[in-house]
């Protein structure tokens, strides 16, 4: 990665991190630490105010806009950074109105009890408290419930409930707000703005998200479980993508969920055909073995930027895990001799049988000299390790690194090749899932 795209990819963090506590410098003047009860209250406004901020920034970062996709490199490590934030405006939240509650303790337990405790007689608590409920129950079957993929989409449409009764409790509330005009507005702005991208995405989505009529071609099946659609425009042009990008489609066809589901493009650069292929593991993709030429499908994107478009090194590494191969069929197709240029694809799978291409990317390893393609069967050849990597391949350090494969694997080699003191910013991976 170059020093632009290694700016970038810290710019998305340093600047959610600074939006969020901005609200913090405007209400600092107002704090008050004097006392313990004092502390409480200050430490318990703080978490709110922080929180609140942070959770209407996640609904911002949900949206799929260019912009964060640009200023995280890569729309994956937006929803890494979603997912991360998240949790952090959760604890901040929870610890909001139990610091309030202990400062009136001070005061009374009766009074303690009425920041927990909902009451029609304080609307602004009760909008807080309802919303603090709805975000915990959220939180809990996203962290600890493995939920079907549209059940979990349908339960996250809430959490623009729980935003819209959070925003209604910071406009009524009043205390600091009503001291300090810049945290007024500043809130009143996030408010709109995260509440109106809920809106484009989630409510308004169907209408106001763009997305590109594509129609089936041909549906074939490359393997037992693994299933290639190809699918060409309905009208108009094709979608521009780089290699290795993903898209997401949802298709128009009884029988099959209408979901919108991530998947890496298999097509070649510049081609006019949009093709991907998925592996059954249950749910929607176990329907995408019911497609039939003329289904239509919307898709929207493209996304990503596991590309090698993306980075100046010429000499990289490619590894490659089961249906993980997909982004680097894309690049692969789109390879062109270079003798500047020195690329490795080490595809792992568990055997032999259950790998898809493999033909395909001899013939390109054949007719592209600067490709090097190498079949790794876990069955007969065990595990492949950085050490033996490290012996076929020299010049291992100096590699731009991509992985794409199960989680579990792209984590293990990423700690493997660190402890090489490879750099971070060298290493790429395609992550994306959304549940």
């Amino acid at each position: 990665m170059n020093a632009t795209g290694k700016l970038l990819g810290k710019s998305g963090p340093l600047i959610i991190t600074f939006l969020a506590l901005l609200p913090v410098l405007f209400w600092l003047p107002f704090s008050d630490f004097s006392s313990p009860s004092k502390i409480w209250l200050s430490t318990g406004q703080f978490a709110g105010l922080a929180g609140y901020s942070l959770y209407a920034l996640n609904i911002i970062l949900s949206a799929r806009f260019r912009f964060t996709e640009n200023l995280f490199v890569g729309l994956n490590r937006v929803y890494i950074f979603h997912h991360l934030v998240g949790i952090v405006a959760f604890v901040l939240m929870l610890y909001h109105p139990l610091g309030i509650a202990f400062s009136y303790l001070y005061i009374s337990l009766s009074a303690a009890a009425g920041i927990l405790i909902p009451s029609l007689s304080n609307v602004p608590v009760l909008f807080g408290i309802l919303a603090q409920l709805t975000t915990e129950v959220l939180i809990v079957l996203t962290l600890y419930v493995r939920l079907e993929y549209n059940f979990w989409k349908r339960t996250h449409q809430f959490l623009g409930g729980a935003l819209f009764l959070a925003s209604l409790h910071v406009v009524l509330i009043g205390s600091t707000l009503d001291q300090s005009l810049p945290l007024k507005l500043y809130l009143y702005a996030l408010a709109a703005v995260s509440l109106s991208c809920f809106t484009y995405r989630t409510l308004l989505g169907r209408i106001l998200v763009k997305k590109r009529a594509y129609i089936v071609e041909k549906a074939a099946a490359l393997t037992q479980d693994i299933q290639e659609i190809v699918l060409k425009p309905e009208s108009g042009k094709p979608i521009i993508f780089h290699p290795g990008q993903f898209v997401f489609v949802e298709p128009q066809a009884r029988g099959v969920p209408k979901e919108s589901h991530p998947f890496s493009i298999v097509s070649a650069r510049n081609s006019d055909r949009l093709v991907f292929a998925s592996k059954s593991v249950g749910g929607f993709t176990e329907t995408l073995k019911l497609i039939t030429p003329r289904t239509r499908f919307l898709v929207e994107g493209p996304f990503g930027r596991f590309s090698y478009d993306y980075f100046p090194n010429s000499h990289q590494l490619w590894i490659a895990g089961g249906i993980g191969v997909t982004p680097f069929i894309s690049m692969a197709r789109s390879l062109k001799p270079d003798p500047g240029s020195k690329i490795d694809l080490y595809y792992l799978v568990k055997e032999e049988s259950e790998a898809v291409y493999v033909r395909e990317l001899k013939q390109i390893s054949q007719d592209v000299p600067n490709f090097h393609f190498v079949l790794h069967d876990s069955s007969k050849k065990g595990r492949l390790t950085v050490d033996s990597l490290s012996k076929d391949l020299p010049d291992l350090v100096q590699k731009e690194i991509f992985i794409c494969g199960p989680p579990a694997m792209m984590s293990a080699y990423k700690k493997q090749f660190c402890e090489m003191k490879i750099s971070s910013f060298r290493i790429h991976s395609e992550e994306f899932s959304l549940n």
